[in-house]
Protein backbone atom coordinates (compact mmCIF):
# COMPACT_ATOMS: atom_id res chain seq x y z
CA UNK A 1 0.00 0.00 0.00
CA UNK A 2 3.11 2.11 0.16
CA UNK A 3 2.42 3.93 3.18
CA UNK A 4 4.78 6.86 4.19
CA UNK A 5 7.04 6.06 7.52
CA UNK A 6 7.06 8.42 9.95
CA UNK A 7 8.22 8.45 13.36
CA UNK A 8 6.84 9.47 15.97
CA UNK A 9 9.07 9.71 19.32
CA UNK A 10 6.32 9.13 22.21
CA UNK A 11 6.53 6.93 24.81
CA UNK A 12 3.77 4.15 25.18
CA UNK A 13 2.29 3.30 28.58
CA UNK A 14 -0.94 1.19 29.69
CA UNK A 15 -3.32 3.73 28.78
CA UNK A 16 -6.50 4.53 29.19
CA UNK A 17 -9.93 4.20 27.30
CA UNK A 18 -12.14 7.42 27.11
CA UNK A 19 -15.41 7.30 25.47
CA UNK A 20 -16.43 9.94 23.14
CA UNK A 21 -18.53 11.80 25.78
CA UNK A 22 -15.84 12.03 28.92
CA UNK A 23 -12.73 14.20 28.39
CA UNK A 24 -11.03 13.12 32.07
CA UNK A 25 -7.82 12.76 31.89
CA UNK A 26 -5.79 10.73 34.23
CA UNK A 27 -2.13 12.89 34.83
CA UNK A 28 -0.56 9.79 36.73
CA UNK A 29 -0.88 7.50 33.51
CA UNK A 30 2.15 8.69 31.18
CA UNK A 31 0.62 8.18 28.21
CA UNK A 32 0.04 9.94 25.05
CA UNK A 33 -3.54 10.86 23.46
CA UNK A 34 -4.30 9.92 20.16
CA UNK A 35 -7.88 11.59 19.13
CA UNK A 36 -10.00 10.35 16.56
CA UNK A 37 -13.55 12.28 14.74
CA UNK A 38 -14.99 9.07 13.70
CA UNK A 39 -18.81 8.92 13.42
CA UNK A 40 -19.89 7.59 16.67
CA UNK A 41 -21.96 4.73 14.79
CA UNK A 42 -18.89 3.19 13.14
CA UNK A 43 -17.03 3.84 16.43
CA UNK A 44 -15.97 0.55 17.93
CA UNK A 45 -13.11 0.27 19.95
CA UNK A 46 -11.88 -2.48 22.27
CA UNK A 47 -11.93 -1.14 25.29
CA UNK A 48 -8.49 -1.31 27.43
CA UNK A 49 -6.70 -2.84 24.04
CA UNK A 50 -4.20 0.23 23.59
CA UNK A 51 -1.12 1.39 24.84
CA UNK A 52 -2.55 5.25 24.55
CA UNK A 53 -5.39 7.09 25.64
CA UNK A 54 -8.27 7.22 22.76
CA UNK A 55 -10.78 9.46 22.74
CA UNK A 56 -13.24 9.67 20.11
CA UNK A 57 -15.00 12.86 19.38
CA UNK A 58 -17.77 12.56 16.28
CA UNK A 59 -17.60 15.46 13.68
CA UNK A 60 -20.13 13.63 11.43
CA UNK A 61 -23.45 11.80 12.06
CA UNK A 62 -25.05 8.89 10.12
CA UNK A 63 -29.12 8.91 9.58
CA UNK A 64 -30.30 6.04 7.79
CA UNK A 65 -32.89 6.64 5.15
CA UNK A 66 -35.78 4.50 5.66
CA UNK A 67 -36.27 1.98 2.79
CA UNK A 68 -39.93 1.67 1.76
CA UNK A 69 -41.15 -1.19 -1.15
CA UNK A 70 -41.36 1.28 -3.78
CA UNK A 71 -37.47 1.68 -3.13
CA UNK A 72 -36.99 -1.93 -2.81
CA UNK A 73 -39.37 -2.94 -6.03
CA UNK A 74 -36.71 -0.76 -8.34
CA UNK A 75 -33.76 -2.33 -6.65
CA UNK A 76 -35.52 -5.69 -7.83
CA UNK A 77 -36.47 -4.82 -11.02
CA UNK A 78 -33.03 -3.17 -12.03
CA UNK A 79 -31.94 -6.91 -11.22
CA UNK A 80 -27.89 -5.51 -10.69
CA UNK A 81 -25.36 -8.31 -11.54
CA UNK A 82 -22.94 -6.32 -9.51
CA UNK A 83 -23.09 -4.65 -6.28
CA UNK A 84 -20.50 -1.96 -4.75
CA UNK A 85 -20.71 -1.40 -1.48
CA UNK A 86 -18.07 2.06 -0.42
CA UNK A 87 -18.82 1.63 4.34
CA UNK A 88 -19.40 -0.85 6.19
CA UNK A 89 -22.10 0.71 7.85
CA UNK A 90 -23.83 0.57 4.45
CA UNK A 91 -22.92 -3.18 4.50
CA UNK A 92 -24.74 -3.43 7.23
CA UNK A 93 -28.02 -1.23 6.27
CA UNK A 94 -27.86 -3.33 3.15
CA UNK A 95 -28.10 -7.15 4.99
CA UNK A 96 -30.52 -5.47 7.79
CA UNK A 97 -32.89 -3.85 4.86
CA UNK A 98 -32.46 -5.15 1.60
CA UNK A 99 -30.53 -8.41 1.34
CA UNK A 100 -34.07 -10.61 2.31
CA UNK A 101 -36.00 -8.41 0.00
CA UNK A 102 -34.11 -9.17 -3.36
CA UNK A 103 -34.09 -11.55 -5.81
CA UNK A 104 -31.55 -14.40 -4.80
CA UNK A 105 -29.56 -15.29 -7.37
CA UNK A 106 -25.71 -14.91 -7.96
CA UNK A 107 -24.18 -11.69 -8.19
CA UNK A 108 -20.66 -10.46 -7.82
CA UNK A 109 -20.41 -8.07 -4.51
CA UNK A 110 -17.21 -5.68 -4.18
CA UNK A 111 -16.50 -3.91 -1.28
CA UNK A 112 -14.00 -0.91 -0.88
CA UNK A 113 -11.81 -2.41 1.70
CA UNK A 114 -11.86 -5.50 4.55
CA UNK A 115 -14.09 -3.52 6.97
CA UNK A 116 -16.37 -3.02 4.07
CA UNK A 117 -16.53 -6.70 3.28
CA UNK A 118 -16.86 -8.11 7.25
CA UNK A 119 -20.58 -7.56 7.30
CA UNK A 120 -20.93 -9.77 3.96
CA UNK A 121 -18.61 -12.26 4.69
CA UNK A 122 -20.13 -13.01 7.79
CA UNK A 123 -23.13 -14.25 6.21
CA UNK A 124 -21.79 -15.74 3.91
CA UNK A 125 -21.60 -13.71 0.78
CA UNK A 126 -18.42 -13.72 -1.20
CA UNK A 127 -16.94 -10.43 -1.61
CA UNK A 128 -14.40 -9.13 -3.98
CA UNK A 129 -11.68 -6.34 -2.09
CA UNK A 130 -9.81 -4.29 -5.11
CA UNK A 131 -5.92 -4.54 -4.18
CA UNK A 132 -6.22 -0.18 -3.76
CA UNK A 133 -8.87 -0.38 -1.38
CA UNK A 134 -10.05 3.19 -3.00
CA UNK A 135 -12.62 4.48 -5.71
CA UNK A 136 -9.68 4.43 -7.67
CA UNK A 137 -8.85 0.97 -7.18
CA UNK A 138 -12.84 0.04 -7.34
CA UNK A 139 -12.46 1.36 -11.07
CA UNK A 140 -9.69 -0.62 -11.88
CA UNK A 141 -11.07 -3.71 -10.73
CA UNK A 142 -14.16 -3.05 -13.15
CA UNK A 143 -12.17 -2.04 -15.90
CA UNK A 144 -10.41 -5.53 -15.45
CA UNK A 145 -13.06 -8.51 -14.19
CA UNK A 146 -16.33 -6.87 -15.55
CA UNK A 147 -17.96 -7.40 -18.71
CA UNK A 148 -19.57 -4.19 -20.13
CA UNK A 149 -22.82 -6.18 -20.07
CA UNK A 150 -23.23 -6.39 -16.26
CA UNK A 151 -25.72 -3.96 -14.72
CA UNK A 152 -24.13 -2.75 -11.61
CA UNK A 153 -25.80 -0.71 -8.65
CA UNK A 154 -23.70 1.40 -6.02
CA UNK A 155 -24.87 1.30 -2.81
CA UNK A 156 -23.46 4.02 -0.57
CA UNK A 157 -24.33 7.81 1.52
CA UNK A 158 -24.93 10.82 0.28
CA UNK A 159 -21.42 12.24 0.41
CA UNK A 160 -20.11 9.18 -1.91
CA UNK A 161 -16.85 9.81 -4.78
CA UNK A 162 -18.96 10.22 -7.69
CA UNK A 163 -15.56 9.59 -9.48
CA UNK A 164 -17.33 6.23 -10.13
CA UNK A 165 -20.33 7.26 -11.30
CA UNK A 166 -18.29 9.01 -14.01
CA UNK A 167 -16.48 6.24 -15.06
CA UNK A 168 -19.35 4.36 -14.96
CA UNK A 169 -21.25 6.47 -17.63
CA UNK A 170 -17.79 7.37 -19.92
CA UNK A 171 -17.66 3.76 -19.92
CA UNK A 172 -21.17 3.24 -21.44
CA UNK A 173 -22.26 0.93 -18.32
CA UNK A 174 -25.76 0.39 -16.90
CA UNK A 175 -26.00 1.34 -13.21
CA UNK A 176 -28.01 2.76 -10.64
CA UNK A 177 -27.04 4.41 -7.22
CA UNK A 178 -29.24 3.93 -3.97
CA UNK A 179 -28.37 6.47 -0.96
CA UNK A 180 -28.98 4.56 2.15
CA UNK A 181 -27.93 6.96 4.75
CA UNK A 182 -26.96 10.08 4.73
CA UNK A 183 -23.81 11.86 6.70
CA UNK A 184 -24.45 15.26 8.51
CA UNK A 185 -22.11 17.79 10.40
CA UNK A 186 -22.18 16.95 13.97
CA UNK A 187 -21.32 20.70 15.37
CA UNK A 188 -22.47 19.38 18.42
CA UNK A 189 -19.01 18.36 19.82
CA UNK A 190 -17.83 21.92 18.80
CA UNK A 191 -16.69 22.57 22.09
CA UNK A 192 -15.63 19.07 23.26
CA UNK A 193 -13.19 19.26 20.24
CA UNK A 194 -11.16 22.16 21.51
CA UNK A 195 -11.39 21.30 25.15
CA UNK A 196 -9.64 18.32 24.19
CA UNK A 197 -6.98 19.65 21.51
CA UNK A 198 -6.39 22.27 24.00
CA UNK A 199 -5.97 20.61 27.71
CA UNK A 200 -4.91 17.06 26.50
CA UNK A 201 -1.89 16.07 25.08
CA UNK A 202 -2.74 15.26 21.43
CA UNK A 203 0.06 13.52 19.48
CA UNK A 204 -1.87 11.79 16.54
CA UNK A 205 -5.29 12.46 15.01
CA UNK A 206 -7.07 10.85 13.14
CA UNK A 207 -9.30 11.59 9.98
CA UNK A 208 -11.62 9.14 8.14
CA UNK A 209 -13.12 11.22 5.26
CA UNK A 210 -13.01 14.71 3.49
CA UNK A 211 -15.86 15.70 5.57
CA UNK A 212 -14.70 15.07 8.74
CA UNK A 213 -11.24 16.83 7.91
CA UNK A 214 -13.35 20.03 6.90
CA UNK A 215 -14.92 20.38 9.67
CA UNK A 216 -11.95 19.73 11.65
CA UNK A 217 -10.72 22.76 10.44
CA UNK A 218 -13.47 24.90 10.21
CA UNK A 219 -14.09 24.53 13.95
CA UNK A 220 -10.12 25.69 14.56
CA UNK A 221 -10.12 28.24 12.21
CA UNK A 222 -13.43 30.11 13.73
CA UNK A 223 -11.89 29.83 17.18
CA UNK A 224 -8.34 30.99 15.64
CA UNK A 225 -6.51 27.97 17.28
CA UNK A 226 -3.71 25.87 15.32
CA UNK A 227 -2.44 22.53 16.35
CA UNK A 228 1.24 22.01 16.17
CA UNK A 229 3.36 20.72 13.12
CA UNK A 230 4.66 18.17 15.13
CA UNK A 231 1.32 16.79 15.55
CA UNK A 232 0.85 13.66 13.42
CA UNK A 233 -2.40 13.33 11.23
CA UNK A 234 -3.59 10.10 9.77
CA UNK A 235 -5.58 10.51 6.75
CA UNK A 236 -7.61 7.69 5.38
CA UNK A 237 -7.85 8.39 1.68
CA UNK A 238 -6.13 10.76 -0.53
CA UNK A 239 -9.37 12.88 -0.88
CA UNK A 240 -8.57 13.21 2.91
CA UNK A 241 -5.54 14.03 2.35
CA UNK A 242 -6.01 16.67 0.24
CA UNK A 243 -8.29 18.64 1.98
CA UNK A 244 -6.18 18.71 5.23
CA UNK A 245 -3.18 20.06 2.96
CA UNK A 246 -6.22 22.64 1.29
CA UNK A 247 -6.70 24.19 4.71
CA UNK A 248 -3.55 25.24 5.39
CA UNK A 249 -1.66 22.19 7.70
CA UNK A 250 1.82 21.89 7.25
CA UNK A 251 3.06 19.56 9.84
CA UNK A 252 3.29 15.17 9.02
CA UNK A 253 0.12 13.79 6.99
CA UNK A 254 0.70 9.84 7.23
CA UNK A 255 -2.05 8.43 4.13
CA UNK A 256 -3.13 5.12 3.06
CA UNK A 257 -6.24 3.41 2.68
CA UNK A 258 -6.15 1.09 6.02
CA UNK A 259 -9.57 0.40 7.98
CA UNK A 260 -9.90 2.78 11.12
CA UNK A 261 -9.44 -0.77 12.99
CA UNK A 262 -6.24 -1.47 10.87
CA UNK A 263 -4.79 1.82 12.09
CA UNK A 264 -5.15 1.57 15.68
CA UNK A 265 -3.81 -1.92 15.75
CA UNK A 266 -0.67 -1.31 13.70
CA UNK A 267 -0.19 2.27 16.25
CA UNK A 268 -0.65 -0.67 19.21
CA UNK A 269 1.61 -3.07 18.21
CA UNK A 270 4.04 -0.82 17.39
CA UNK A 271 5.72 -0.23 20.47
CA UNK A 272 9.08 1.55 19.17
CA UNK A 273 6.27 4.78 18.00
CA UNK A 274 6.91 3.86 14.61
CA UNK A 275 4.36 3.95 12.33
CA UNK A 276 4.30 1.92 8.81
Amino acid sequence: MGFQIIFLKLRMHAGNFMRDNELKYDRSVKAYTVLSTRPAEKFIPDIGKYHFNLINIPLTKLIRRNMDASQIDKIKKFDPDVIILTSSYGSEIFLHDLWDNINQRDRMFIAIGASTAEPLIKVGIKTCIPENKSTEGIIEFLKKKIPRELKIMILRSNKGNHALNEFLKTDNREFTEFVLYDILENMENREKLLKCLKTLEVKAILLTSSMEASIFFKILREDNFKIQNQTLIYAIGEPTKKTIINSGYTGNILTGNSSFKKILDDMNRNNSGEWI
